[in-house]
């Protein structure tokens, strides 16, 4: 009854990684998987007539908030992979390409909503 086991090592990939970030060499490595996805957030660009950072929502976005998020793929850059924006008081948005399950979605923005309300309890 008992099925084939498969064993799966992630220290190869660990260990690519961690010499990609140190590196800052973000492109795709020779000893990475194919099919590995790796994510940055993308970092606000100054608007100087408002004074402040911001992220081009393209209108998905109608609220300032620390739970507005883009995130994009290392290898490719300039589109947004997931984006989470505030529409109004405890309305929010996602939006995710194709790399990106709506589960998977999902589960990094509710990451973002737990990780800003901690952020949150500590600057008070």
């Amino acid at each position: 009854a008992g099925g084939a086991s498969r064993s799966f090592s992630t220290a190869p990939t660990l260990e690519a990684l961690k010499g990609l970030i140190e590196s800052g060499d973000l492109a795709p490595a020779a000893s990475m998987p194919s099919d590995l996805q790796l994510m940055r957030l993308v970092p606000p660009k100054w608007n100087e007539v408002g004074k402040v950072y911001q992220l081009a929502f393209e209108g998905r976005a109608a609220c300032m908030s620390n739970k507005n998020v883009q995130l994009e793929s290392t290898f490719h850059t300039g589109k947004p992979m997931l984006q989470v924006g505030k529409l109004a008081e405890n309305i929010f948005n996602m939006d995710h390409g194709h790399e990106i399950s709506t589960f998977l979605g999902f589960a990094i923005a509710l990451t973002v909503f737990d990780q800003s309300s901690h952020w949150r309890q500590w600057m008070f």
